[in-house]
């Protein structure tokens, strides 16, 4: 037999709910389950005090059912008293294979109404009594002696219980004492054996306490069972970009009781996820991985503990929907100012950003597509960052480049950027005295200085105002553009390098002793045996003071020939130093080359793709009074770049120029390649038409006083000290 004692607890005032005349219909104490034997249950409770009339049924139904649940069986509908006494009913026929739920209902039996019905809890054996000594009054006179007797009395009287004294009073004669019993106990019909044998209970103590005492039970909140497993667990990846999954339930029956929802995802290769939620919850989200698989359970959660975690949701994994991936990085291009022979110096501009927060990576491989793990690659890169340079590459190599935006959704990559590391490493300044051993007068024919053409010719102004001449006790080449010439292959020239170009250029010369009658076909000299061209130069004024109108070439090109590859010109800007006119060529249009040169082998006026740049002193720091540095170097790159655009051809060379001031990169660009590879196929004579490009190598620095001339500057212009070039392998 199953025995279930009674706690009684603190009294439950219950009003009326449709009758205010009715005011206090009773007063219960919390009903308890006395006895489950089935087919019976019996239910016991205190009341009172009660207004008289007030009836009371113990009620059965399925358990977690509420009271309102239709009853699978009921007690014989009996009174309750007026004054406080113990009540108990019994509800027979019950099946005993279910699990019920049961209720103490009460009402007035002149109209019938319903006015307090509440559950019935199982309640373990524990039993709480004061003892009150009328002749105590100091706690220390109770010591460990004494509540080891009243306890061994207390069993004896009712055995089978774990007996402890939970406190002693000084002062008030009280002792309270707890027994715990491992079955169910009537705690009132316990209370009323030790009160009718309390000599017993007080047997063996200190004299003066045997004998002399008042028992009674102490009423403490019962506990609470704990709650019914919630159902209906459902788990749902979510829908949004982070990855979570949404968990929903239903509240068990007797949920009254329920204060609040333990939630776990368990994964069997990713840590758990849970988390606690309010007793009004009926859901939940929980961050989980994304990709791995998770079931979800809930448990309900009460004063005395949690229920059994509810049958599992289905298996659930959540993956990032497309738009959660974050978008490709848009206008990727080379920053050719930072880069060098092993960085790659980027910018682009971001997609638009995702969630969750994104990164960026930058790569470069060789032959490689974005996806590849062979690469060189910085990862990291905070978003909102526009630029980075990417170290580690190798000079002279060709690479496949990528910026990749980066979130837990996954990597979207930017169009390929083709990108060639700079093979070249040329200085950028010079202090070689050049010049120390010529003699001075015309450089012409000094160490291989010419001011003529191929073919000894010098027309014109020819030989210009430029002479070796004495500064600060060393030899130095003044030059100034006080006579200016149209011409180009009869002027001051280095002496030849190399050549330098891309594979397959060679040197051209199409003009014969007159300047002007041209060979058929043209005359050309030494093929490319170097990609890089390196020059550089220290220069200075000569009157460390502004020279309106000067002007002066410093012109890669082929010695002694019409065929420039750059163009850099020198100008005094009259107010505190010199400016830098730079030109190179980019999207050299086809139809014009057909349009401006055919059949004007002598004089064509082709100028599509001129791409003129002016950096002025602020920038050059080229002051009057100072030694400046220019320096030039050129990388040869084989191909070309070719676009199509409304039915013409543009062509932009694919070469790199470089241009320093005192060691400063200022200009970044290409050669005059796509000119001459434009122009060869329809220009016929010189030569005839050509479907093949025109390679153009070179080997050598132009130094050009374009005309007008400006005699005032007669005898000035400017000091060249020193002066280097090179075409290394």
């Amino acid at each position: 037999m199953w025995r279930l004692a009674l706690l009684f607890v603190l009294a439950l005032s219950v009003r009326a709910q449709d009758d205010d005349a009715d005011r206090l219909l009773t007063s219960v104490r919390q009903p308890v389950i006395v006895e489950a034997n089935l087919p019976n249950i019996t239910v016991g409770f205190k009341t009172g005090p009660n207004i008289p009339g007030t009836q009371f049924t113990i009620k059965c139904v399925l358990e977690g059912d509420g009271c309102d649940a239709t009853p699978q069986g009921q007690s014989v509908r009996g009174s309750l008293p007026v004054k406080p006494a113990a009540v108990e009913g019994t509800v027979q026929g019950l099946e005993v294979d279910q699990t019920y739920s049961c209720y103490v209902e009460t009402t007035l039996s002149e109209n019938g109404k319903v006015s307090y019905c509440q559950e019935a809890m199982p309640f373990p054996g524990v039993v709480r009594f004061e003892l009150r000594f009328g002749a105590y009054s100091n706690a220390s006179a109770f010591g460990p002696s004494e509540q080891a007797q009243v306890c061994a009395n207390v069993l004896s009287l009712q055995p089978g219980g774990t007996c402890s004294v939970l406190r002693v009073t000084d002062g008030s004669a009280i002792v309270l004492i707890q027994v715990e019993y491992d079955d169910f106990r009537n705690t009132w019909s316990l209370t009323e054996t030790l009160t009718q044998n309390a000599t017993a209970v007080t047997a063996a103590l200190t004299s003066g306490l045997e004998g002399s005492v008042e028992i009674a039970d102490v009423e403490t909140e019962p506990p609470v069972p704990n709650p019914l497993s919630p159902t209906n667990v459902a788990a749902n990846a979510a829908s949004d970009c982070s990855p979570s999954v949404v968990v929903t339930w239903a509240a068990p029956q007797r949920s009254s009781t329920i204060t609040g929802y333990f939630v776990s995802c368990t994964s069997l290769t990713a840590p758990a996820v849970n988390g606690t939620v309010a007793a009004t919850q009926r859901n939940t989200t929980l961050s989980i991985q994304a990709g791995e698989e998770y079931t979800c359970s809930v448990a309900s959660q009460g004063p005395s503990g949690a229920s059994e975690p509810a049958a599992a949701s289905s298996p659930v994994t959540y993956s990032y929907p497309s738009e959660c991936q974050p978008p490709a990085p848009t206008d990727v291009a080379t920053d050719l100012f930072k880069s060098t022979g092993t960085s790659w110096a980027v910018t682009w501009t971001n997609g638009g950003k995702s969630k969750p927060e994104q990164t960026f990576t930058v790569q470069c491989g060789e032959n490689v597509q974005c996806n590849s793990t062979d690469v060189i690659s910085v990862a990291d890169i905070p978003y909102g960052t526009s630029e980075a340079v990417l170290s580690g590459l190798s000079a002279g190599v060709s690479y496949t480049c990528f910026v990749v935006a980066v979130n837990d959704a996954g990597r979207t990559c930017s169009s390929p950027v083709e990108y060639q590391t700079e093979s070249c490493d040329c200085p950028t300044t010079t202090d070689a005295n050049t010049f120390a051993n010529f003699t001075l007068g015309n450089i012409n024919g000094q160490s291989g200085w010419t001011m003529q053409d191929s073919f000894g010719n010098c027309v014109g102004n020819c030989p210009y105002d430029q002479a070796i001449t004495e500064y600060n006790g060393v030899n130095v080449w003044r030059v100034s553009n006080a006579q200016g010439t149209f011409g180009f292959s009869d002027v001051s020239t280095s002496p030849g390098v190399g050549p330098a170009g891309e594979t397959g250029a060679s040197l051209w010369n199409n003009y014969g002793t007159d300047n002007t009658k041209p060979f058929d076909p043209p005359q050309f000299g030494a093929s490319a045996t170097s990609s890089c061209f390196c020059s550089a130069m220290k220069f200075r004024s000569v009157t460390e003071a502004a020279q309106p109108g000067f002007s002066i070439e410093y012109t890669p090109a082929a010695k002694q020939s019409t065929w420039r590859m750059s163009f850099v010109e020198i100008n005094d800007n009259g107010v505190d130093g010199f400016d830098l006119k730079i030109q190179d060529r980019v999207n050299v249009s086809k139809n014009a080359a057909v349009n401006d040169c055919t059949g004007k082998p002598n004089n064509c006026p082709f100028g599509s793709g001129s791409n003129t740049t002016i950096v002025p002193s602020s920038a050059t720091g080229f002051g009057y009074d100072t030694d400046n540095v220019l320096a030039v170097s050129i990388e040869f790159r084989p191909g070309i770049i070719e676009t199509s655009d409304a039915g013409d051809t543009l062509y932009t060379g694919n070469d790199l120029v470089k241009i320093y001031a005192n060691g400063n990169l200022i200009f970044v660009g290409t050669t005059w390649e796509a000119y001459y590879y434009a122009l060869r196929p329809v220009v016929s004579p010189p030569w005839p038409a050509d479907p093949d490009p025109k390679k153009q190598a070179l080997n050598s620095i132009m130094f050009r006083a374009e005309k007008p001339s400006v005699p005032d500057l007669e005898g000035e212009g400017i000091y060249i000290t020193s002066f280097e070039q090179s075409a290394p392998n």
